[in-house]
């Protein structure tokens, strides 16, 4: 690859988030960071239900969008909600936002 990681780690899967990342999601091992730039409601949210569970302690998860999407926002706080715990949503620029696990 151009970009100098070894191919071995590298998986390009091909299609929309629904049809692709729950069947995906199941056979990716631990995630350091999730990086989701999803743009919509629909798409940020099944990302964020199929891996977030992957992520490690202490890993770190960026969403691209939650400053200029509405619906992305939404998928997110609600996202955020439903976990129970407080979580720090941390400010990157005008509309992205990350948090740690």
């Amino acid at each position: 690859m151009a970009i100098g990681y070894p191919s071995e780690l590298i998986k390009v899967t091909v299609g929309w988030f629904q049809d692709t990342v729950p069947n995906a999601g199941s056979s990716m091992g631990p995630i350091a960071l999730l990086r989701l730039d999803g743009d919509w409601y629909d798409s940020t949210k099944v990302c964020l239900n199929h891996l977030y569970g992957k992520v490690s302690r202490y890993g770190v998860i960026v969403v691209d969008d939650y400053g200029h999407f509405d619906g992305c926002r939404k998928a997110v706080d609600e996202f955020i909600a439903q976990l129970g715990i407080p979580v720090l949503l941390n400010h990157i620029d005008y509309t992205g936002r990350f948090w740690s696990k």
